[in-house]
């Protein structure tokens, strides 16, 4: 369902231009991790050139310039090194580095992750965001989902 907007404040657009004359389109969704890093999947690094991609803080509707939005180029790229596409193995991770930092400006925040050995207890409350496919006709929204 539509999210509330300015309701899920760790989600980011991340942006890609494959024609390299700075029109970029949505790809896939991430997490703000700190105030220069991105945490997405890397399935969705379609090139290593990080001047491909830019990252959108406090977006909402993808179809529409509403005025929270930050526009932030992408320094590096680093990909899980034992990331495969070919296989179902897991280490679908890669971490972007912002060119320069996000700013604390009421739509973004920094993800609360849990420490590398905490385990989440069992019925733990998990929510999952982001402008993915809704059917398998492979429509996307505009406005975020939960």
């Amino acid at each position: 369902s539509d999210a509330e907007p300015n309701t899920w404040k760790t989600q980011v657009s991340l942006q890609f231009d494959s024609s390299g004359n700075r029109y970029f389109s949505h790809i896939c969704g991430g997490s703000v991790i700190s105030s220069f890093y991105i945490m997405t999947a890397a399935h969705c690094i379609l090139s290593t050139d990080a001047s491909h991609y830019q990252v959108v803080v406090g977006e909402y509707n993808l179809a529409e310039y509403e005025g929270s939005e930050e526009f932030i180029s992408v320094k590096r790229i680093i990909v899980h090194p034992d990331w495969n596409g070919d296989l179902g193995n897991g280490n679908d991770i890669a971490i972007l580095r912002l060119a320069t930092p996000i700013y604390a400006n009421g739509y973004v925040e920094i993800a609360n992750l849990p420490y590398p050995d905490q385990m989440l207890p069992h019925g733990f409350t998990c929510y999952i965001t982001g402008w993915g496919s809704m059917d398998h006709f492979g429509n996307s929204p505009d406005k975020l989902q939960q």
